[in-house]
């Protein structure tokens, strides 16, 4: 009886560690193919006549694949989009106000990888300014960053076939 009782228990115990963890089907752990330099991030907050946070995000994208991997955008790769967790679901909480022009895509070649830092400098709410930074700054994070498996074709590339959405994200981390 005492047996039994400790294994429902333990099995309780087991269950319970393992839900109070899962915050999203999509949140990854490092060892996927983004990963930040760390875990937490001290946002600073910079009030010179606007109301501003400034952090920066290194990260590594690594390409696993047999095949080369692509990024898109004008002078270098477009950046990740910082997404918040906020009531149980990712919510878009910095965008990088970015040019709209093509360059040729940016490439990761197979069993390669690419350094990168997203750089966050964005206004608070009632700055009447862009970008805004639209959620509380403490929390949980994590990067979005948009990456195809193939192109359309050579003379006017344009990246087709993005990866899996779990492929496109960083591990989770902290700002405060």
């Amino acid at each position: 009886m005492t047996r039994l009782f400790l294994i429902s228990s333990f099995t309780i115990a087991l269950a319970a560690c393992s839900l109070s963890e899962d915050v999203s089907p999509f949140v990854s752990e490092p060892g996927g193919l983004l990963e930040t330099d760390r875990t937490r991030y001290n946002a600073q907050v910079l009030r010179d006549g606007h109301e501003r946070i400034k952090f920066d995000v290194p990260f590594v994208a690594q390409n696993p694949t047999g095949a080369p991997l692509y990024l898109m955008g004008c002078n270098g790769p477009h950046p990740p989009v910082l997404e918040k967790y906020v009531d149980g679901t990712w919510k878009a909480a910095y965008d990088a106000v970015i040019q709209t022009c093509q360059d040729p895509p940016h490439v990761i070649p197979r069993g390669g990888e690419r350094a990168d830092t997203l750089r966050v400098i964005a206004f608070l709410p009632g700055q009447n300014a862009l970008p805004t930074f639209d959620v509380e700054i403490e929390g949980m994070y994590r990067l979005r960053w948009k990456i195809y498996a193939s192109l359309t074709d050579q003379e006017h590339p344009v990246g087709r076939d993005p990866l899996s959405a779990e492929q496109q994200l960083s591990n989770t981390f902290e700002v405060y």
